[in-house]
């Protein structure tokens, strides 16, 4: 599907459908999505308020979480490079968020609160993805005495039954 949202959503209903079949054992999906990921929604008002841009509090958080590259040191045997980022106890979880403050046009700390509210959810650890849209693999074993023709059958029912929407397409 090219809808990554609608297809991440119908993961757990083909599954359970295909679950229920007895022509199939220990069916199971590549979708992976229990990464953690912090969304953060700006408060465009209160950002103007203490004269900052988006864009300045995106690029004040690369800085402190993105692992940026400020320099190079030379010495006669090796180079070493020089990364901008927090220090391990603020980067450790979502708590390190409390601790950032923004610079303000007037030269003061802003804190993050009082210009963004964020919350921890999940996000996936990959996608897959096949003609150039986003996809998902079912994989399945054969119970004894279940040949593919019946078990493809058997899915190609399941998922007719599901009445999925037609932005998704399914093969083998």
């Amino acid at each position: 599907s090219d809808n990554l949202a609608l297809l991440q959503s119908l993961e757990q209903p083909v599954r359970i459908a295909l679950q229920a079949l007895p022509q199939l054992t220990d069916v199971n999906s590549d979708q992976q999505n229990k990464a953690l990921q912090m969304r953060i929604d700006w408060d465009r008002s209160a950002l103007a308020s203490y004269g900052l841009t988006v864009a300045a509090a995106d690029n004040h958080l690369n800085d402190a979480f993105g692992q940026r590259l400020v320099g190079t040191i030379y010495n006669p045997l090796n180079q070493y490079r020089v990364v901008l980022g927090l220090s391990a106890p603020y980067v450790g979880g979502p708590d390190g968020l409390d601790a950032v403050y923004l610079p303000s046009a007037d030269g003061g700390l802003v804190p993050l609160a009082a210009v963004s509210r964020h919350e921890l959810g999940n996000a996936p650890i990959s996608v897959s993805h096949d003609a150039g849209g986003a996809s998902l693999t079912f994989s399945f074993a054969l119970p004894p005495g279940v040949v593919i023709a019946q078990a493809m059958a058997a899915v190609r029912q399941a998922i007719e039954d599901l009445n999925l929407p037609l932005e998704v397409a399914g093969e083998f």
